[in-house]
């Protein structure tokens, strides 16, 4: 009984900082049902923690698409590394 009523307490006072955490945490484990109906309830009333959950939503989809895409580079990019890096060699 007392940890249903400290998990309801939880749900129903989770402030900005403990939600933006969870949110967080939700991309790297999966969270209880407490901590999801937490900041499903906290997210209807602040519109902050719902942006901010759609701007970790934009930054994990970006960061997948680079992980699946290797970047390339033009050979006059390669070419002005390489002649940069000897310049900073010849330097030392």
């Amino acid at each position: 009984m007392k940890e249903l009523m400290r998990q309801i307490w939880f749900v129903l006072t989770i402030r900005c900082d403990a939600a933006s955490l969870l949110l967080s945490d939700e991309l790297d484990r999966p969270l209880t049902r407490c901590e999801k109906l937490a900041i499903r309830l906290h997210e209807i009333s602040c519109r902050n923690c719902h942006r901010f959950r759609k701007q970790l939503a934009l930054i994990q989809a970006a960061a997948l698409e680079a992980e699946t895409e290797p970047a390339t580079l033009s050979e006059a990019s390669r070419t002005r590394i390489r002649e940069n890096l000897k310049k900073e060699k010849k330097n030392l």
